[in-house]
């Protein structure tokens, strides 16, 4: 009796061994069809497997496979949602006996998913979707979604496209490590990465993947070599007409030029940026090729504004910034000509290529004066603005109109158009400009009306073709004043 309990253990023993071990002897790369097929039930989409497939249960169930490809939807630009090089999977025990799937580690070398939002409203990451485009969903796959669970997913030289009509955006991922309770989520994510050849470090975390959810997203970028950084904290949504972000945005650093150097290959063209720290927040709303920054208030310089930016509309390809500001320092600016001209190109517009502009300051300090209620509207294109209305309240209670350009000429800034002059002040207001009355009696130069054509350059104001009134005698001609 003794030995045939002897002879039951050992064949049991070797029989479970069998089990355990046996598939390591299995060439799997010959069921690789089966196992396609299987995953193909579960997602309701193609898996492709084009290499060799390894398959171990000790010390815990492992997976690898070679040139993987899980397929798109019919109509998609992309016919693959995702590929990668290799895949190699190890599932805890644990769990499998209670029926999830946990996932020890997954790491995929060389992935590229493709994420498409087709015109019709349908996107290729939504499982819920049957391939014909119908809305019949797949029980099976979503409890194989919702049992899954992704404790350490690691991610090495990976591509991620975001593809809908009229939009391509690329990310290189050149490490990230992933995490979430579920496929359907919550998401939390560490990559660093590169977005038109700049690098940035990212962390996110995104509450749940169903396609018809709004998910609540945590965003955090930094730009190391300029050491700006970016938080967003809001929401990301599905529309028939692709993905809406929407939540509160902060952007700041040390130096602005640095973020502008590092920024350039992206979105910037040749121009710099003013030095110094600066911080921008306000309410950020994106879909597709539309966005906006609400309730904006930002800091450059030292000078600090309020205001919104509208991105470039779709029909003109125009964006609008609308600007207001309680006190600037040009002389702060004036006395850095490379500063002076930075803060003019104003380069973070210059991005959004064609820019209506409406700004209003209510104190400027200018030659050691104020220069009070300062109204403008104009479009700026790239670094030449051009001035539909510009009003201000010079010293000596001058008011002041003018209606012309600003541009940036052999690194110097000059200001052309036509202006209107009214002051009743006459004397403060030359005062003002270094151009004093000696020898004039007090009671003269004191009241000027004036239309001309007038020029300033930094060191230098012209008026050409004027005609006015200085106090009770008719004038005519040029001038040319020293600054």
């Amino acid at each position: 009796m003794r030995k045939l309990s002897i002879a039951v253990a050992i064949l049991l023993v070797a029989a479970i061994g069998a089990v355990l071990v046996g598939p390591s002897f299995i060439d799997w790369s010959e069921h690789k069809g089966a196992v396609a097929r299987e995953i193909s039930d579960l997602t309701g989409r193609r898996l492709a497997i084009e290499g060799g497939v390894e398959l171990a249960l000790l010390p815990s169930p492992r997976l690898r496979a070679e040139k993987v490809t899980l397929s798109g939807i019919d109509g998609g630009a992309s016919p693959y949602l995702a590929r990668a090089e290799v895949i190699e999977l190890k599932v805890l025990v644990g769990p499998l006996l209670r029926g999830r799937i946990s996932v020890e580690s997954l790491v995929l070398d060389e992935p590229h998913l493709v994420l498409e939002t087709l015109a019709d409203g349908r996107r290729n990451w939504d499982f819920s979707a049957s391939r014909d485009g119908n809305r019949a969903t797949s029980p099976k796959g979503n409890d194989f979604l919702e049992r899954l669970q992704l404790n350490d997913v690691r991610v090495r030289d990976g591509v991620l496209n975001y593809l809908a009509p009229g939009h391509n955006e690329t990310l290189t991922v050149e490490s990230a490590v992933i995490s979430a309770p579920a496929l359907t989520g919550p998401w939390q994510i560490v990559a660093d990465a590169v977005w038109r050849e700049v690098r940035l470090e990212a962390v996110a975390g995104v509450a749940g993947l169903r396609a018809e959810q709004q998910r609540r997203l945590r965003l955090e970028i930094d730009l190391p070599e300029s050491e700006s950084r970016m938080e967003f904290t809001g929401s990301l949504a599905h529309s028939n007409s692709g993905l809406t972000l929407e939540g509160r945005m902060v952007a700041k650093g040390g130096d602005l030029q640095a973020l502008g150097d590092e920024l350039r290959p992206a979105i910037f063209a040749a121009t710099e940026l003013p030095s110094g720290p600066y911080e921008v927040s306000g309410d950020l709303r994106w879909r597709r090729s539309n966005w906006s920054l609400e309730n904006m208030a930002m800091e450059v310089g030292g000078i600090g504004f309020k205001g919104a930016l509208e991105g470039p509309e779709a029909s003109n390809g125009v964006a609008h910034l609308a600007l207001t500001a309680k006190q600037m320092n040009m002389d702060r600016y004036l006395e850095s000509r490379e500063d002076a001209m930075r803060l003019l190109r104003l380069a973070g517009v210059e991005a959004l290529g064609s820019t209506t502009l409406e700004m209003n300051v209510e104190t400027l300090r200018y030659r050691g004066r104020l220069v009070r209620d300062i109204s403008l509207t104009g479009e700026l294109t790239g670094s030449h603005l051009e001035i539909e209305s510009l009003q201000a309240l010079l010293p000596g209670g001058a008011g002041a109109n003018f209606e012309g350009s600003l541009t940036i000429e052999k690194e110097e800034p000059i200001l052309r158009g036509q202006t209107r002059l009214e002051a009743d002040n006459l004397r403060t207001l030359l005062s003002w400009v270094g151009a004093e009355p000696e020898g004039v009696p007090a009671s003269r130069f004191q009241q000027l009306r004036l239309d001309a054509e007038l020029e300033w350059r930094p060191d230098l104001l012209t008026l050409t073709e004027f005609s006015g009134r200085l106090d009770v005698s008719n004038m005519d001609g040029a001038l040319a004043l020293a600054l």
